[in-house]
């Protein structure tokens, strides 16, 4: 993860294991849902790094627009 190389390996095993309940895809999902849980999964940890890292993060007014475009590839609507 973004930590001390020494402490990198334990701090990825602690990190997996606190949000594996999570982000765990559900093995009896369908290929086709299972691949929408990653992809939406991997949108929120993009937008996530951007806010947390304060490395080009969204403006308010940009937010719903990029929500739009995102659920648009999810194949969801806006609600």
């Amino acid at each position: 993860m973004l930590s001390d190389p020494k402490l990198a390996d334990r701090m990825l095993a602690r990190w997996a294991e606190r949000f594996q309940q999570w982000v765990q895809v559900p093995a009896e999902a369908s290929a086709e849902e299972q691949s929408r849980l990653h992809a939406a999964r991997l949108l929120a940890d993009g937008a996530w790094l951007a806010d947390s890292s304060n490395t080009f993060p969204l403006i308010k007014s940009e937010r719903p627009g990029v929500l739009a475009v995102a659920l648009e590839l999810l194949g969801e609507k806006a609600r």
